[in-house]
């Protein structure tokens, strides 16, 4: 109730960035320890993951940026944008353009729109497994199996490295540096 008028005034992805970042930094230290490293400085090391995740996340935006507006087509200042006109039609006035659609065609979009049966079949067991098993998937996997396995990968590593020394922390962390930045250049293609 407290930070629900200060939240409401922050952008949405501002939001979601944030939320990101929180995320991926207790992933991070929880998916490591439950690996069996152990932090150095026990919890106090959230204090040096989120931050570092902050600022490679905000590095990628910014590279981003940077490649955004550098690839982006340049229009001349003075040139004027021309503007998009819809030709012909039933709602075409005298020059060709149209104004507005006429209630009959809007008519005929929203009744075939429509389904033809509003009843929907009663759910199955297999269509509920599908579904439950589709959830975990997105979740799991999401957009990308080959950063869901790097990730999988590193916590078999940090549990390897984790018998034998105490350095197994570090695993995980390199991960994230590798698998961030990769994962955002395979989204930009």
């Amino acid at each position: 109730v407290i930070v629900r008028g200060p939240l409401s005034r922050v952008p949405e992805n501002t939001l979601k960035f944030v939320v990101g970042i929180m995320l991926t930094g207790f992933g991070v230290f929880w998916g490591a320890e439950g690996a069996g490293a152990v932090w150095p400085g026990s919890d106090a090391a959230l204090l040096v993951i989120i931050p570092g995740i902050a600022v490679l996340s905000l590095g990628i935006a910014f590279g981003m940026r940077r490649y955004r507006d550098s690839h982006s087509p340049k229009t001349h200042p003075t040139t004027p944008v021309p503007e998009t006109v819809l030709v012909g039609g039933p709602s075409a006035g005298a020059g060709g353009a149209a104004t507005a659609p006429s209630q009959s065609s809007a008519s005929v979009v929203s009744h075939a729109a429509a389904p033809a049966d509003a009843r929907s079949p009663r759910p199955t067991v297999g269509s509920r497994l599908s579904a439950f098993g589709a959830f975990w998937y997105d979740f799991i996997i999401g957009d990308d199996w080959q950063i869901a396995a790097g990730v999988a990968i590193a916590f078999v590593l940090t549990f390897a490295v984790a018998s034998f020394s105490t350095a197994a922390w570090i695993v995980v962390p390199i991960a994230v540096i590798t698998l961030v930045p990769y994962g955002v250049r395979r989204a930009l293609r």
